[in-house]
């Protein structure tokens, strides 16, 4: 017999998608303060926020006529129609969290309004309705939930410990706070304030205060202009990554959500950065057109669609690379030593100024335009090298990184020519696109692996088998986008069999693949014959590597083409690339830092290992007790 269900039960089961665990009534009811335009917010849990989580906010409040309204299921003032949807920009719309949460706990709520004298308490247990009167409050709202899932002991049964959940909270006490700088945020776990945000719409300070300074001192700041949008944020040095994703904060129009799409620019435009198993420490926030969004996919509104992934994905990884392009992420001896950790307890003085962090970048751009890098001054060109000689000081430009994407000529020798191909001025393309000028000394070598470089007040050490693997990745990889690979014919040409769907694919990217240095046509109704294959450092590509492209693209649609030969690209840089212990002249490690900070970024190499490592006067004088 069909049996059309109660309200009682209809809330219980709609819960069961909202309200998760205690974290998620944490994210609602904050979700629904910001919404009311509240710029304090406090937040109370305890016992892993099963026997209380009280939220207390000073925003608009609720009329006093409305408050038992807001409690019935599908209840908003969100929106009017299903078109409101398309241009929303608030955090809540369904109007299912109050009735969720007071379905399976005691839920007691106070709430004023500022044009009225005297506010109201609701309280609702189970989802029925226990009483309500008028009490003095002060304006805006206070939630007070108990009990959680009381009345819902399966749900209650697979809840982790107290500790747990308690973590999970203050995990998104996080997020909410570095979604909404503007908002003062106190937040108490157990009656221990954990930490507490000043609300003075600074993001790196909001940061500061709830990871201390450590973390803060280690980020960039991004600022990426787009038509009808913007990306900005913060950008963890490679030295504060991370060994998950949980420190990966994406947010959209002032929401936090869960992004496959977003992880996979950052941690491409990541990649060479960071070491196998590492994940960045971000913060980013864009601001886009509601219509190219849709949020209405999931009821905890985590998960959302982008209307064109391409172009989003496109313009998170050319925020990130052109940022990293302008800054100088050389790490110190100490954040090579060790990984920050996050700071837990309250900021005593949530006005302390932070130390000045690197200039913003700001690169105007158009949606569907491939992004502007913006351009230094005062560069100096690299004047051609003399004969060194024992007594002479050894000058050239180092500091911070800006050279043009077409840059892809740098001269990369194979080993066995090592040392005609670093002493052989490399062919630039535009020596005006050089760094800052600022001047070097090449001090000497260690162990025959690594070079010790002054440069005025810092000593550099330079790791010449990571240093000249970065230039050779980076001299392929520019000349792969550019699509000026250089191709081989085949002594003998190779035949290779496809099935239909990989033949589609093979006839949809002839054009790329064509100017990629794989010359094939079809030979039979499921067979290809391959006449030209791509060389990399001078060996030609084996043929099955076509093979696999065309496999990549099948299981991603989306991925882009040199995302399939990248790690194949890496494998062979680092083989070919100059060892440790292979002995270099001073002349050759000249040459070597040169092409070095021609490039893009020159501070990893392709694993995310450092090429450079920085070592202050005042390092060295902490070691030696001077100071």
């Amino acid at each position: 017999m069909i049996r059309i269900l109660d309200t009682h039960t209809i809330n219980k089961i709609a819960a069961g998608e909202v309200i998760e665990r205690p974290a998620s009534v944490v994210k609602e009811l904050i979700e629904n303060s910001i919404d009311a335009k509240a710029t304090s917010i406090t937040v109370d849990v305890k016992n892993g926020g099963l026997d209380l989580i009280r939220i207390t906010d000073n925003g608009s409040g609720i009329k006093k006529d409305e408050m038992e309204t807001a409690f019935l299921r599908h209840a908003t003032s969100k929106i009017t129609s299903a078109e409101d949807l398309q241009t929303i920009l608030s955090l809540g719309f369904r109007g299912e969290a109050l009735a969720s949460i007071a379905s399976v706990s005691y839920l007691e709520m106070i709430s004023k309004i500022s044009s009225s004298i005297t506010g109201k308490k609701v309280v609702v247990e189970g989802g029925e309705f226990q009483n309500a009167q008028e009490i003095s409050a002060s304006d805006g709202t206070s939630i007070t939930m108990k009990n959680l899932f009381y009345n819902v002991p399966a749900r209650k049964a697979f809840l982790k410990s107290n500790s747990t959940e308690g973590a999970k909270i203050t995990d998104y006490m996080y997020k909410l706070a570095l979604a909404n700088p503007n908002i003062s945020f106190k937040y108490f776990l157990n009656n221990k304030s954990i930490f507490q945000t000043s609300g003075s719409s600074n993001l790196q300070t909001t940061l500061f205060q709830i990871y201390g300074k450590n973390i803060a001192n280690q980020t960039l700041h991004l600022e990426y202009s787009f038509n009808n949008g913007s990306i900005t944020g913060l950008l963890g040095k490679p030295a504060i990554s991370r060994g998950n994703r949980n420190h990966e904060h994406f947010f959209i129009n002032g929401r936090y959500i869960k992004s496959k799409l977003l992880q996979e620019a950052t941690e491409q435009a990541y990649k060479t950065l960071t070491m196998a198993g590492k994940y960045p420490f971000l913060v980013l926030h864009l601001n886009i057109d509601p219509t190219e969004v849709d949020i209405n996919v999931h009821p905890a509104k985590l998960e959302i669609r982008f209307k064109n992934i391409d172009v989003i994905y496109n313009l998170v990884y050319e925020s990130i690379t052109s940022t990293f392009n302008q800054q100088n992420i050389i790490p110190s001896i100490q954040e090579v030593k060790k990984e920050p950790k996050p700071k837990k307890q309250v900021v005593q003085s949530v006005q302390m100024e932070l130390p000045e962090l690197q200039k913003k970048i700001v690169a105007p751009n158009k949606l569907f335009d491939i992004p502007v890098v913006p351009q230094i001054e005062d560069k100096k060109k690299i004047q051609p090298l003399e004969p060194l000689k024992e007594d002479k000081k050894y000058v050239k430009p180092f500091g911070s990184i800006q050279v043009a994407k077409e840059a892809a000529k740098i001269y990369c020798p194979d080993i066995e020519k090592r040392s005609n191909a670093i002493t052989n001025e490399p062919s630039y393309p535009n020596k005006n696109k050089m760094v800052y000028g600022i001047d070097y000394k090449v001090i000497g070598q260690l162990f025959d692996t690594y070079w010790l470089i002054q440069h005025y007040e810092m000593i550099l050490l330079m790791d010449q088998h990571a240093a000249h693997e970065r230039i050779m990745y980076e001299s392929y990889l520019s000349q792969f986008n550019s699509q000026t690979i250089h191709s081989q014919q085949l002594i003998t040409a190779q035949t290779l069999h496809f099935s239909s769907e990989e033949l589609c694919i093979l006839e949809e990217k002839k054009v790329l693949l064509h100017s990629l240095g794989f010359i094939y046509e079809q030979f039979g109704e499921n067979d290809i014959i391959i006449r030209e294959v791509p060389i990399i450092f001078n060996k030609p590509i084996p043929i099955d590597r076509l093979k696999y492209i065309i496999d990549s693209f099948i299981s991603q649609p989306n991925i882009k083409l040199y995302s399939t030969e990248e790690e194949y690209i890496i494998r062979i840089a680092c083989k070919n690339a100059i060892r440790g212990k292979d002995k270099l002249t001073a002349l050759e490690c000249q040459k070597l830092i040169e092409q070095l900070l021609m490039l893009e970024n020159p501070y990893t190499c392709p694993h995310g290992r450092p090429t450079l490592i920085s070592l202050t006067k005042k390092d060295i004088e902490k070691i030696f007790k001077r100071i």
